[in-house]
């Protein structure tokens, strides 16, 4: 009998996805200023919370635990892969046979899986993924089908990386560690931050855009951008961040004011020294907008590190 189990499955990108907001009220803005906006909006994400994943099949066999016919393999066809090598951003898909458990006089099974992917330093990619396969066997010899999947965050370093995968035959009282290896490349590795911190903001003409400079937009368009935050701090592998938001004009004055802009409260259970989140937003231009130089202003605080910094963009409308 074959059965699948899905584990935690992530997408901060959240990471945590805070989905677009849309701000289309003028009431921030001041009376006598010509309206420059009408919707605003962001997300934050990780890239860090990526999908895991595994399932575990049913029969029996005595002797002692094995592991055997492991592979690597394609996430969409299953077939084994031609490489080991892997690049940020991507699944680690596996499968593998588990033969050896013993059975009990009536012939059930008892066996609990524990799989942890490590990476270069050690550190755990997420929390174990953990199964028991327990129930009749299916004949002696017949292995138990188990598979794993986990997504590579964008700041997980280059090196060598394990499957600890922990086998615990309860009923023939043995125990089987097995650590099949794969590679990792990162060829834009980030540096840690001492403090918190924006990087490698960017504005864009669309959601999934390539970055513009110099950053000028006519009325009517919309205005997209992304940065990445750094140096927050965790307690219980948990961030907790606050981002207030404004918006100023040519004249200097605020066209909006958020200041519950976004909120970020979650718990990130692998997080390096160089562990960011990706901060996403956009702002309608309507078409009565006034040419000239506008400020983006974000005042970040972590509530963790008691600590926070104010951050600002200018763009032209032309």
């Amino acid at each position: 009998i074959l059965f699948s189990l899905a584990g935690v499955i992530f997408y901060l990108a959240a990471l945590a996805a805070i989905g677009w907001q849309f701000y289309r009220q003028y009431r921030n803005m001041h009376s006598i200023t010509v309206s420059i906006v009408t919707g605003a909006g962001g997300t934050i994400d990780s890239g860090a919370r990526g999908a895991q994943s595994g399932s575990a099949g049913l029969p029996a066999a005595p002797s002692n635990l094995k592991l055997q016919n492991f592979a690597f393999t394609d996430g969409a066809s299953g077939a084994p892969r031609a490489t080991s090598v892997y690049k940020v951003g991507d699944d680690v898909n596996a499968k593998y046979e588990l033969a050896g458990y013993g059975a009990n006089p009536q012939g059930n099974i008892a066996v609990a899986i524990r799989v942890i992917c490590t990476d270069p330093n050690g550190l755990a990619l997420d929390h174990p993924w953990e199964n028991t396969v327990t129930g009749e066997s299916k004949g002696a010899g017949a292995p138990i089908r188990a598979s794993y999947q986990i997504h590579l965050p964008p700041f997980a370093p280059s090196g060598i990386y394990k499957l600890n995968i922990h086998v615990q035959d309860n009923v023939g009282n043995a125990v089987g560690d097995f650590a099949p290896a794969f590679t990792v490349e990162n060829p834009s590795p980030v540096l840690a931050a001492m403090k918190l911190e924006v990087r490698d903001f960017h504005f864009m003409r669309s959601k999934q855009g390539e970055p513009i400079s110099p950053p000028e937009y006519h009325t009517g368009e919309s205005v997209y951008y992304s940065f990445r935050l750094l140096g927050m701090q965790f307690r219980d592998d948990r961030v907790n961040l606050h981002i207030a938001y404004k918006l100023a004009g040519p004249d200097g004055s605020i066209l909006l004011n958020k200041p519950d802009w976004e909120s970020l409260n979650d718990v990130f259970a692998y997080h390096p020294a160089n562990f960011f989140l990706v901060v996403n937003g956009y702002l309608d231009l309507p078409p009565e907008t006034k040419p000239g130089t506008y400020t983006l202003q974000y005042q970040i605080a972590d509530n963790n590190g008691n600590s926070s910094f104010t951050y600002e963009k200018t763009f032209e409308v032309k």
